[in-house]
């Protein structure tokens, strides 16, 4: 072994996935896992890569199995037989793991930035063998292209609709850390305007909510402006959307809360917030007559819905639902 191959396995051992589902399963669905993997890593010349001995390396580190381990799955991906094949891939078919076998699949077989139809035929395979619908081969295909293109925006909005929990050791090996740059989930910290987060995701309501700008926080509207306001967040196709709109009386008290912190308003949104009325889309009754002037609006500094003029110079945070 020559200096560089030395280095760069001390450089892989240091490597591993702390977060990998597969850490807690028993050791021989480990190995299952590894040979269905190295089959991928040797379909078409018979050796394989160091990209790809790599990745193969530090799931091993992962896994906590021994690092000489890796020429036993090499010698049976070299010859393996039909038996042992149907024996690896249905140890994972009643398992959430297939799910990151399919994954780390793709991840070996692009690995050399050739994703060779050898190994997409295998891995179509794959997805017969561990009976997965034609709907669940399209999102981990598109799971893989998101990590892949390193598409932080998209991932973060796949995710708000379906959970990616699982994969989380993918997204920081491919040095994605952080998906809440454009849309936050944490319901327990305030965003500030430094975090450059543009929307919020209220899990309790499944509404995503404009965050407000240094630029446009201090903004008032009538209710009309207001109504401009949220189709020009439409026209602009903000975060790729075009239905956002001004929040129903109903979604607007969801954000109100029984004790005062900043104001009366969930903590996420606490720090990005005008202690004052917001509008709502709900026009008021009285007595059952329609009140052409009126609409309700939430009071975030005292912390209840009322109702005011629309005429009035309120502010606005859009909403879209999920």
């Amino acid at each position: 072994m020559d200096l560089m191959e030395m280095l760069q396995k001390v450089t892989n051992e240091a490597l591993s996935f702390e977060n990998h589902p597969c850490v807690e399963l028993d050791e021989d669905i480990k190995i299952q896992y590894l040979n269905a993997l190295t089959v991928i890593a040797n379909i078409d010349d018979g050796e394989i890569s160091k990209n790809k001995i790599e990745y193969l390396e530090i799931l091993i580190n992962s896994f906590g199995l021994s690092d000489d381990i890796l020429d036993s799955f090499i010698e049976f991906a070299k010859s393996p037989d039909k038996d042992s094949i149907v024996e690896m891939i249905l140890a994972f078919n009643t398992k959430d793991i297939k799910y990151n076998l399919i994954i780390d699949s793709l991840v070996i077989a692009n690995r050399d930035d050739n994703y060779s139809d050898n190994a997409k035929d295998i891995i179509n395979q794959y997805f017969i063998m561990l009976k997965l619908s034609q709907k669940e081969k399209e999102d981990l295909e598109n799971i893989f292209k998101m990590i892949n293109d390193k598409d932080e925006t998209a991932l973060a909005k796949y995710s708000l609709k379906k959970s990616i929990e699982q994969f989380d050791y993918i997204l920081e090996y491919y040095d994605i850390k952080e998906l809440n740059t454009q849309i936050a989930f944490n319901q327990s910290k305030a965003i500030e305007f430094e975090d450059n987060i543009l929307a919020w995701y209220d899990e309790d309501t499944n509404l995503l909510w404009e965050v407000k700008s240094e630029e446009n926080i201090n903004n008032l509207y009538k209710l009309d402006g207001a109504l401009e306001y949220a189709e020009e967040l439409n026209s602009k196709n903000y975060l790729d959307y075009s239905d956002w709109r001004v929040p129903t009386k109903d979604e607007l008290e969801t954000l109100i809360t029984k004790e005062k912190k900043n104001n009366y308003i969930k903590l996420s949104l606490s720090k990005n917030n005008i202690s004052s009325c917001y509008w709502s889309s709900s026009t008021s009754r009285t007595f059952g007559i329609m009140r052409f002037h009126n609409t309700w609006h939430a009071n975030f500094y005292q912390g209840f819905i009322n109702q005011g003029d629309k005429d009035n110079d309120e502010y606005v945070r859009c909403v879209r639902a999920i």
